[in-house]
């Protein structure tokens, strides 16, 4: 009988994701300090974005109730990595100054596809749809890392807004960068 990889990878998935959540719920309620970039509970010195999203994409497009569940718990997962991701460790800046397009493409990539996921009303459940909002609102830091950027999606929202073509993921992107700005 074949070793269940897939099903074994979503429990270590969601166990990761449920040890995050927990761990930040009991620390908020007890009034400790959260963890911090650089004093972190969790050794995740290693995760970059492109390789969790080199992970993420090897998810495949199944439908499936087992495949729903992965990409869930990996967004659950990317939720509590953004604020190691949005301070990044010297090695990983000094290869975004390297390489600052590969860069813009690989954060464009992955908060257009968040995007579609909050945009699409059937293709995706609501408990995807839910967490990829909250990680577009929460993500301002890694998804638009450069003024630049934020200009350019802060006028992408307001000519959509003199357009009245407004999707639910614009709605979003304006959340996250007024949380950004007034933060």
């Amino acid at each position: 009988q074949p070793f269940p990889a897939d099903k074994t990878a979503l429990h270590l998935l969601a166990f990761a994701a449920s040890m995050a959540d927990i761990m930040i719920r009991v620390l908020k309620q007890k009034g400790d300090k959260l963890p911090t970039v650089k004093d972190p509970y969790l050794d995740i010195e290693g995760v970059t974005l492109r390789l969790y999203w080199e992970v993420y994409r090897s998810l495949s497009n199944d439908s499936s109730l087992l495949h729903e569940a992965a990409r869930f718990q990996f967004l659950h997962l990317l939720k509590y990595l953004l604020p190691h991701l949005s301070a990044p460790n010297s090695k990983e800046r000094e290869d975004w100054r390297r390489d600052r397009n590969a860069h813009q493409d690989l954060t464009c990539e992955v908060y257009q596809h968040l995007s579609d996921i909050v945009d699409s009303s059937t293709r995706y459940r609501r408990s995807v749809q839910q967490i990829a909002r909250s990680v577009i609102v929460e993500g301002a830091e890694v998804f638009f890392p450069d003024d630049e950027t934020r200009r350019y999606h802060m006028n992408k929202v307001i000519s959509s807004l003199k357009e009245n073509v407004q999707t639910p993921s614009q709605s979003l992107t304006f959340e996250s960068l007024y949380r950004f700005y007034t933060t």
